[in-house]
């Protein structure tokens, strides 16, 4: 029993010896300045931080060779083969350089159908994406809702969204108990937009991303935040012209031409007009 005690501790001992070595180092810019928040990957199982002073580490490795992934927004990503040995304190440094990428593409798409349903959202993937593979809960309202309600603003729709209402007379809104932030114009985050409430003459339909999950898209809300998709221009010519006259003073004019500018149809515009 004595000797069994006893080689079960040395075994021990050996096994934490040698899982003893360490990875560690800094991520900078050109400038010299840190990269905090940079992600650092050890050989894609494992992954850290950079801290407010640049620093990262890696504890309690065995010896053996290992891949180090730096990668940051806005930098190009570095990749570094290491050789640890056992009981190493390994020190490597990264210097990343800014990267020249151009913006995704903006996909502004329309809807053929004439139904109250939508089936694709902006807002939550900043993609056409299909809501039933989206696991946000997105809720919207379509341009048939707002045809046959005659509603003006996007305040007089949103009557049609559970736990979304108005906050003020202004374009202001609060969701789920919380005033909104940072409003979406076809996927893209738009800042500043607080002012009069915004006419629906030029809008497709109207999504909101409700819950916390909608802070990872907007200004950190955690009620929820709304996306607006505006008309996308048509090959065909069209033409339109709208009057609505009723009780209390209404009176609106609305106006809606598309169709292509060229002869091959590859450019196409569409004028919304409203008053």
């Amino acid at each position: 029993m004595k000797f069994f005690l006893i080689t079960f501790f040395s075994l021990s001992v050996f096994f934490v010896n040698a899982q003893n070595g360490s990875i560690k180092g800094t991520v900078k810019d050109q400038d010299n300045q840190p990269l905090i928040g940079a992600t650092i990957t050890l050989n894609q199982d494992r992954g850290t931080l950079v801290d407010v002073d640049g620093n990262f580490k890696f504890s309690n490795l065995g010896e053996g060779s290992y891949n180090l992934e730096v990668s940051f927004l806005g930098f190009e990503s570095q990749t570094k083969k290491i050789n640890l040995k056992e009981g190493e304190i390994f020190a490597i440094d990264f210097t990343l350089e800014e990267s020249e990428e151009s913006l995704q593409e903006v996909e502004i798409i329309g809807r053929k159908a004439r139904t109250y349903k939508n089936s694709t959202t902006f807002a939550a993937t900043k993609t056409a994406t299909k809501i039933k593979d989206v696991p946000q809960a997105v809720s919207y309202v379509t341009k048939e809702v707002i045809a046959d309600q005659q509603a003006y603003r996007v305040n007089d729709i949103i009557k049609n969204i559970s736990g979304v209402n108005t906050f003020s007379y202004y374009d202001d809104f609060s969701m789920r108990g919380f005033r909104s932030g940072d409003t979406y114009i076809n996927g893209l985050r738009v800042v500043g937009l607080f002012g009069p409430q915004p006419l629906l003459a030029n809008i497709e339909r109207v999504e909101v991303i409700k819950g916390p999950a909608s802070a990872m898209f907007g200004n950190s809300v955690p009620g929820g935040v709304m996306n607006r998709v505006t008309k996308k221009p048509l090959r065909e010519d069209r033409k339109s012209i709208n009057f609505t006259l009723g009780s209390f003073n209404t009176l609106r004019t609305t106006a809606d031409f598309t169709g292509a500018i060229n002869e091959s149809e590859t450019l196409v515009y569409r004028l919304n007009l409203a008053y």
